[in-house]
């Protein structure tokens, strides 16, 4: 079966899944719903297919399988449960939603409508984790001892859209980056996380919405690793995850991978993946198996309540156990 596939919204994401689309065989692009075309005006042409001025009329068309939901964050769940009460598979651009209680209602909707859902975390099907993780489980670098995720950018990244500012909407760079970052280290670390400590902070920009996080996190396991992001308005830019084990460690640093154990140590060749791709392949497979992909809803949520728990701890001043905040309130 050929699976028809709507794209909802046309902003800087819209390209990894309109060209997944176009380019897989189980897939057909049918269209992108984009509300401001005067902003996007090269979708028809950059994607060859119709460009839909509503999302109701591009839900309600029969050929129409599968919805990516490419909107602002804070239009994740309303979308989401339109998709669904139209019979639509769905996969949701990371985050999932703002927060746990609003994953629950997209999973358990999703439950009675017999649809799936799948989240947008492409970081568990690159190259470069999946390489991390064989090496870990080998015991290339012994056990792991402690993990750092540290993501630092400047907040003003192009032009910045009004809801990006918000945190009422899902704003700010610890929305936006953080579940990357997490996702990251569930994969790598393969344990569940059991509490997390941490500070989301507004103090470099004074927007609503944050431009810095820092966390401490436990995992079942027993490790420790800690996540720093910041939005800056000067310094230098990194993106790199350093594993340190008892044998040796592992650097990831944009697309690429360094051993170091005392055998061998440099950049490793990593095989040609396209996450995206893999993202869509694992989708359609649970579609048509009736199974769950790598970043199922579940996932999504366990992703959410992380972030969810850190932004919680921030505001309490201690320490949140995971088990305190396994059902949504």
């Amino acid at each position: 079966m050929k699976y028809g596939v709507a794209v909802l919204g046309g902003g800087r994401i819209v390209g990894a899944h309109a060209s997944a689309a176009n380019e897989m065989p189980e897939l057909n692009l049918i269209g992108i719903a984009e509300l401001n075309r005067e902003k996007h005006p090269e979708l028809k042409e950059r994607f060859d297919c119709d460009i839909f001025d509503s999302i109701e009329e591009i839900l309600g068309r029969k050929d129409v399988h599968c919805a990516a939901i490419c909107l602002p964050h804070h239009l994740h769940l309303p979308v989401s449960l339109q998709a669904i009460e139209a019979g639509k598979h769905l996969l949701i651009e990371k985050p999932m939603a703002l927060n746990v209680k609003e994953c629950d209602q997209i999973i358990d909707a999703a439950s009675r409508a017999g649809v799936k859902v799948t989240v947008g975390h492409h970081h568990s099907y690159s190259s470069q984790i999946i390489e991390a993780r064989r090496r870990i489980e080998a015991g290339e670098i012994g056990h792991l001892v402690m993990c750092a995720e540290t993501w630092i950018k400047p907040f003003h990244i192009g032009e910045r859209p009004p809801w990006f500012l918000a945190k009422e909407c899902g704003g700010g760079m610890w929305w936006m980056n953080a579940p990357h970052q997490v996702d990251r280290l569930l994969r790598l670390v393969g344990s569940h996380v059991v509490s997390v400590k941490g500070k989301v902070s507004n103090e470099i920009f004074s927007y609503s919405a944050a431009d810095s996080g820092i966390a401490i996190v436990e995992f079942e396991n027993g490790l420790y690793a800690n996540i720093l992001h910041i939005g800056y308005r000067n310094g230098v830019e990194r993106f790199e995850s350093l594993l340190t084990g008892s044998k040796g460690s592992i650097h990831l640093e944009s697309n690429t991978l360094s051993l170091c154990n005392g055998s061998e140590s440099g950049l490793i060749e990593l095989a040609q993946r396209r996450p995206h791709i893999e993202m869509w392949k694992d989708f359609v497979q649970a579609i048509e198996t009736d199974g769950e992909t790598l970043t199922s809803g579940n996932y999504g949520r366990e992703v959410i309540s992380i972030c969810e728990a850190v932004e919680r701890s921030g505001e309490t001043g201690r320490e949140i156990r995971m088990n305190e905040f396994q059902h949504s309130e």
